[in-house]
């Protein structure tokens, strides 16, 4: 891109907020973010059937057990009761909160391809060439390895963190926003036959891949947010990649 990282920086968020009110003004892709939504519902609805069973499981447990004790600890039977219902429904809404966001990430990667596919077919004439099953995998391959280096560096770097309280976090951030905004890029990379490798590799693009990386990073931590504004960042990176070099053709 341009010589100028603060204007490329900036051009990575405004990425991310065009791409959120791009997708939103087109109904006809809002069914590749309604597809996770349906099978994050059957989730749930199985995770919340397991864990009403198991409050139940303990709720007669201790039922049984408060009328094994003296008549007069026979009060506590309602005091238990209303904390074990009070604690359960706690614990799980806190669950569905902190974990919306990422399963639907996780669920999402399973038609976000599809949407970038769809959006470059509509907008930008550009339709998906059939891959061999040996180009499938390597992409999945790639999706692997990329995650698992990224699990690497939470973790170390979340240590690192403990001995540089600030320095630690920033660096923590830097990493993880522009790693997150290559992992969101790659579903438009992949239906151009390019490896992630290849992606990171494009010349004058760190600024604007960070930029688009941290946008898309802090959002996605917001509680429930999250599965709002995924399927507008893939929107975000497929026009983001078409318009990253008038001299590039990717």
């Amino acid at each position: 891109m341009g010589k100028n990282i603060f204007a490329d920086f900036f051009n990575g968020i405004h990425s991310v907020i065009k791409g959120s009110i791009s997708f939103y003004k087109d109904p006809a892709a809002w069914k590749y973010a309604l597809y996770p939504i349906l099978l994050l519902v059957f989730f749930y609805a199985a995770a919340l059937w397991l864990w009403i069973t198991a409050v139940i499981f303990c709720f007669n447990w201790c039922k049984n057990f408060a009328n094994s004790l003296p008549e007069y600890l026979a009060w506590s039977e309602n005091i238990v009761t209303f904390l074990l219902i009070a604690v359960g429904v706690i614990l799980a809404a806190f669950a569905i909160i902190t974990t919306l966001s990422s399963l639907y990430e996780i669920a999402g990667g399973f038609f976000f391809d599809h949407l970038a596919a769809f959006w470059e077919k509509k907008y930008f004439n550009f339709q998906k060439r059939d891959e061999s099953w040996k180009e499938s995998a390597a992409f999945l391959w790639d999706s692997v390895i990329f995650g698992l280096g990224t699990i690497w560096y939470l973790l170390l770097l979340s240590i690192i963190g403990i001995f540089l309280p600030v320095i630690g976090p920033i660096i923590l951030t830097i990493v993880m926003s522009y790693r997150f905004g290559i992992s969101a890029l790659s579903c438009t990379a992949f239906n151009h036959g390019m490896r992630i490798k290849e992606l990171r590799n494009i010349p004058g693009t760190f600024w604007i891949f960070l930029g688009f990386g941290l946008a898309a990073y802090f959002l996605i931590l917001l509680p429930v947010v999250g599965i709002f504004m995924l399927p507008g960042i893939i929107v975000g990176g497929v026009e983001l990649l078409h318009n990253i070099s008038d001299n590039r053709s990717i």
